[in-house]
């Protein structure tokens, strides 16, 4: 564990605290899981499905509770060199030099959705993918490294305004994913709609397909061994795209994946078949469904 403290807001500080875990049998790190302090996050890094890639794969988790992410900074370039010192510390104790150097991929639900933003615009070239957990983030100005978004469909926020028995057909996240894929198609960015969960839902299978894109990500993206140490650039041609079933789609039912033709897509791309048949098996479901009532 390294701990620190940054300030919070002019003249208030608060403490940070980063919790290391490497692979039993870990030799050499090839990268690290960025995770901070929210609520799948605490399920995340313990799950035996992200440690078994992160075994296979010699990855080590980083989580940090109280977290090292402070959303009030403005200033991007502070959270990154923050996080570093964490690191610096950490590889000293662990014995682990590399805990400072190796590849990151930074995992982040609500708020800390941000962070991952914020990592993926500073240090895109130490990012080996981001996944953006309950919601997509697009605020963000990075869009050539690979992400991967989980959405729900039925959020908490703001149910006084709104009537959750109908905004849970309401995927205007996905259409402005559609968008930016379409402005920028050279962007590998994937997308998992889970319909029916809560923003705060981490059902398990979404941690299986977190586990299995990280799987996909390293090895698609990770040097191995005797290659130089850099992050291999993505090859859109080698993944699949796919047409979700969603609502105001019903052209896609049944849903259609296919290998990529080029970059010229504006549907969500994924690095192998397997990432895509899921996404389109989870998005099928019964969205005309009337909403249950225990009153009726």
């Amino acid at each position: 564990m390294e701990r620190g403290s940054f300030e919070y807001v002019a003249g208030t500080k608060r403490n940070a605290a980063a919790y290391l875990w490497i692979p039993e049998q870990c030799q050499q790190l090839r990268g690290l899981l960025i995770l901070g302090q929210n609520v799948p996050e605490h399920l995340l890094v313990g799950h035996p499905a992200l440690r078994k890639v992160c075994a296979e794969q010699n990855l080590g988790i980083v989580w940090s509770t109280p977290s090292y992410f402070n959303l009030n900074n403005q200033d991007p370039a502070k959270t990154v060199a923050f996080l570093q010192q964490l690191l610096n510390g950490l590889a000293k104790t662990s014995g682990y030099d590399e805990v400072a150097t190796v590849p990151w991929l930074p995992i982040g639900e609500s708020m800390h959705l941000k962070m991952v933003g914020q990592l993926l615009d500073v240090v895109p070239a130490r990012c080996i993918a981001g996944v953006f957990v309950k919601n997509g983030y697009l605020k963000g100005k990075n869009r050539e490294t690979p992400v991967l978004m989980t959405i729900g469909t039925s959020q908490e926020w703001d149910q006084e305004n709104v009537d959750i028995r109908t905004r849970w057909q309401d995927l205007s996240v996905y259409d402005n994913f559609v968008k930016e894929r379409t402005a920028f198609p050279k962007w590998p960015a994937s997308i998992l709609v889970d319909g029916g969960s809560g923003h705060f839902d981490c059902p398990e299978p979404m941690i299986q397909y977190i586990a299995d894109y990280t799987r996909a990500a390293v090895e698609a993206r990770l040097p191995k061994p005797g290659e130089k140490e850099k992050l291999k650039p993505v090859t859109l041609d080698e993944g699949y795209v796919a047409e979700l079933p969603l609502p105001g789609r019903e052209s896609f039912s049944p849903a259609r994946y296919s290998q990529t033709e080029g970059a010229r897509h504006s549907t969500p791309w994924f690095f192998n078949k397997a990432l895509a048949s899921t996404a389109c098996s989870t998005a099928a479901i019964n969205w005309k469904a009337k909403p249950r009532s225990r009153y009726s």
